[in-house]
């Protein structure tokens, strides 16, 4: 019987090391890198939740974000090019700058919530309220690689 307690015992041992399988965790993904243009929307207005103007501007083969590790984001859609700053205060966060913003309604100082939905594609969601006149600004941009 001792035997056979021990035999049961080892090929139990055995079982155990033998069937444990080493999963991969996955880091965050990093934004660095050249990014096609997917999808690009911006909604502002007044009064939420119906916005005064909105627009929905579909990317092509030929634009791109390309955040550089010089903390630099260069931007093409369609025929506007522009450099603007960024860094990361977190993995899912963004601070984009520039001087000039009319162009891609970007705000001199605007957060971004970065949500990645798999190694090649992400998204990032920016969000400005001017609460004394109830004023909002919202934008979106899918990014594929």
């Amino acid at each position: 019987m001792k035997k056979l307690t021990t035999l049961i015992l080892i090929a139990l041992i055995t079982a155990t090391i033998f069937s444990c399988t080493k999963t991969s965790v996955q880091g965050p993904i990093s934004i660095q890198g050249k990014w096609s243009l997917k999808l690009d929307s911006i909604a502002q207005g007044v009064s939420q939740p119906s916005p005064q103007y909105s627009t929905k501007y579909v990317g092509t083969a030929a634009d791109y974000f390309d955040f550089r590790s010089d903390n630099k984001l260069y931007i093409k859609e369609g025929a506007k090019l522009d450099t603007f700053s960024y860094q990361l205060s977190t993995d899912s966060n963004i601070y984009i700058s520039s001087p000039e913003t009319a162009v891609y309604g970007i705000a001199s100082s605007l957060n971004g919530l970065i949500k990645p939905i798999s190694g090649n594609s992400t998204s990032i969601h920016f969000t400005l309220a001017v609460v004394s006149f109830g004023a909002y600004y919202s934008r979106t941009v899918d990014l594929t690689r």
